[in-house]
């Protein structure tokens, strides 16, 4: 087979597909993994007592907002980035942005605290299962996006 039947070949038959379906695809990937991970912090972790005092705080959004924030930028680059010839958008950027106002943020708070408390301050409480917990509850997104 020559080259030119090869690309003939190939081209026969094609249809357009729908222009956003890598993002429906990894839209329903991302929301399989929060509903996983979710729902192992119930079962693992439980829910805490005083949540809905906490919902009140900035903190908590803030926590809420961080990962939304990756998954977002990571979502726009994964898209783009799927299709030949195209650059990673302004994903990257978002993804940067939250990164930096986390990393300013807690240098801010590290300046203001009274030294002695600085180094519970970084280690806290869950230092020993913090990355334990991350990686347990990021298998359901792992296993929904492959």
């Amino acid at each position: 087979m020559k080259t030119d039947d090869l690309v003939s070949l190939l081209a026969t038959g094609v249809t357009p597909i729908d222009r956003w379906a890598l993002a429906k695809r990894f839209g329903i990937a991302v929301l399989i993994g929060i509903l996983g991970a979710s729902l192992l912090v119930v079962s693992t972790l439980g829910m805490r007592a005083d949540l809905v005092q906490v919902s009140a705080t900035a903190t908590f959004w803030a926590k809420i907002a961080f990962p939304l924030s990756l998954i977002l930028g990571a979502l726009m680059m994964v898209t783009r980035l799927a299709r030949p010839g195209m650059s990673s958008g302004r994903g990257g950027l978002l993804i940067s942005a939250t990164v930096a106002a986390v990393w300013l943020s807690g240098f801010y708070v590290l300046a203001v605290a009274v030294p002695s408390a600085r180094v519970s301050m970084l280690l806290g409480k869950t230092w020993r299962v913090c990355a334990l917990n991350i990686m347990l509850l990021s298998i359901p997104g792992f296993i929904a996006v492959f």
